[in-house]
């Protein structure tokens, strides 16, 4: 896996990966899922959701390298306008949804933690937005989080898709 797509971690928020030619978001999914047993890695009513995404099923035309910073400094607890506003101001964006979900599966498999990071140290993780949603890690996997778009909680933090990758 870690051979397959390229997985290089560069820190404990951020991870970059290739995803090859042909394959899908989806099947990068279900092969990390395959890859750790018993563990639930991805909620599996989430799996099943993101089995019918197009978004998440749609293979990639070309290989491209993704990068992606799961949990930005300075981007918690403000409303998404906020997160946004404090990306653009860096020259970054939110990364898609389905690249945030394959980063963090690319992350765990390299190294057994969660790309948001603990929140307070508790079985959870920060809920981190992307375009598109929002995601978070538990006991039960990865999952996608509802979350208002004007919510300012200390929890929700924002992800960025680092320079020279496509949202």
């Amino acid at each position: 896996f870690l051979a397959k797509y390229n997985v290089e971690v560069h820190g404990p928020h951020e991870v970059s990966f290739v995803l090859p030619k042909g394959v899908s978001r989806i099947e990068m999914l279900q092969e990390a899922q395959s890859l750790v047993g018993d563990r639930k890695l991805i909620y599996p009513d989430q799996l099943t959701k993101w089995q019918q995404d197009r978004k998440f099923k749609a293979e990639a035309s070309t290989t491209q390298r993704i990068h992606i910073n799961g949990h930005v400094r300075g981007g918690d607890a403000q409303s998404r306008e906020e997160q946004e506003a404090f990306l653009t101001a860096q020259g970054l964006q939110m990364p898609s949804l389905e690249d945030l979900a394959a980063a963090f599966v690319a992350h765990y498999i390299a190294t057994k933690e969660p790309l948001f990071g603990f929140y307070k140290k508790n079985d959870y993780t920060y809920v981190v937005r992307a375009a598109g949603g929002a995601l978070f890690f538990y006991s039960c996997g990865l999952s996608d989080r509802a979350i208002r778009d004007g919510l300012r909680v200390v929890n929700v933090a924002v992800a960025a898709a680092l320079p020279g990758i496509k949202k």
